[in-house]
């Protein structure tokens, strides 16, 4: 059995790609600087918009982006002794709906 690394919210994913260049793209370093941005906010309405971006650019990045961070993902993954990464969770489609996701990324040859 292979041990994986559970992502089940951005906080997790930016705690596991911490230190790395992946801090560097586009997309986790927007997401960085919502993440940040609505620590600093004062008052709800601020940090609900803050949460509003936060949800979207991750989105972005589950549905999107996943192929093209594949490689350094894995990279991250092997240097902590996991062989996959696996990204679970939802996202709230209306009141009553939340559209799930699972989403494993391993090594071809696994």
């Amino acid at each position: 059995m292979s041990k994986e690394i559970l992502i089940e919210e951005p906080a997790q994913l930016l705690e596991i790609i911490k230190g790395s260049d992946l801090e560097e793209d586009e997309d986790i370093a927007l997401l960085i600087n919502l993440v940040e941005a609505r620590s600093d906010c004062c008052c709800r309405s601020s940090r609900d918009q803050a949460d509003k971006g936060i949800i979207a650019i991750y989105k972005k990045i589950i549905h999107d982006r996943l192929n093209s961070l594949r490689k350094p993902l894995l990279k991250i993954a092997a240097e902590t002794s996991h062989s996959s990464v696996r990204f679970k969770g939802g996202f709230r489609a209306s009141r009553r709906k939340i559209d799930p996701y699972d989403i494993l990324i391993q090594n071809e040859h696994l």
